[in-house]
């Protein structure tokens, strides 16, 4: 197991690089500018795409808020601030005192070993997502399961419908279906010796039946298997439980800010 240090510093790399694929590869950009990171996706409502992050020294936390919002402002996107508890304490006393608005608040955990595959419910297809053809089911998932509201959801359509992000030497992502609906999926990128999982979403009415824990071990050994020697992923409240049962263990914990309307 690599020590913490070691593996904090690899989460933070993961995680940038990560959003840099998500934008570039989708059509979006990325600014680093001041100490900051200023990711953009395709479409001005994909907050999860549209994301600020600290990556290293630059201007004070005051003035590195006020350059994300002008940035943003100038490209008429929505956005939102991603901050890490163990190293933004200024950002986000700082954003705090300026009205920012924390909506979530999501555990950083990892595993250093393959896991185990969990029981396959009955009448349970799982697939590798083939970027010719699951494009529009994976962006289907993703926007129901993630986004806030109409704008959002077409944001979330937008980002995958392609397939784009869906496979390559660096990333893969899986499907799991019920009676030929697709209905859970995750996905999955590396980057050097670290793998980061994402999009696990389940739809609302295939809940509780081992759906978002099948999709997820799919991921996390494709991360080992492609080389990695410890997989990363952001829990929502939901997923906790869930990657705790698996083996995940919790390292720190992001936060997400929504800047003052």
């Amino acid at each position: 197991m690599a020590d913490a240090d070691g593996i904090h510093a690899a989460y933070t790399r993961i995680t940038l690089t990560a959003w840099r694929k998500l934008a570039t590869r989708s059509g979006g950009a990325v600014l680093d500018q001041a100490g900051l990171m200023l990711a953009s996706g395709p479409h001005p409502n994909a907050l999860i795409v549209n994301t600020a992050f600290r990556i290293g020294p630059g201007a004070d936390a005051p003035s590195a808020l006020e350059m994300a919002r002008a940035h943003y402002a100038r490209l008429g996107y929505r956005f939102a601030l991603n901050t890490a508890a163990d190293r933004d304490a200024d950002l986000e006393e700082a954003a705090a005192a300026a009205g920012w608005v924390r909506i979530l608040d999501l555990p950083a955990m990892v595993v250093d070993a393959p896991i185990d595959r969990p029981a396959r419910p009955d009448g349970v297809d799982l697939r590798r997502a083939d970027p010719a053809q699951d494009g529009p089911s994976f962006a289907e998932i993703a926007a129901t399961c993630f986004a806030d509201d109409d704008l959002e959801a077409e944001a979330y359509r937008m980002l995958f419908v392609d397939g784009t992000l869906l496979d390559g030497p660096d990333m893969a992502a899986f499907i799991a279906s019920v009676d030929g609906q697709d209905v859970a999926a995750a996905w999955m990128t590396v980057d050097g010796r670290a793998g980061l999982v994402g999009w696990v979403g389940t739809l609302a009415d295939y809940r509780r039946r081992g759906l978002g824990a099948l999709v997820t071990h799919a991921v996390t050994n494709e991360a080992f298997a492609r080389g990695a020697r410890f997989v990363v992923l952001e829990a929502s409240p939901q997923g906790l439980p869930v990657y705790e049962r698996l083996g995940y263990r919790t390292i720190g914990h992001d936060r997400i800010w929504l800047p003052p309307d």
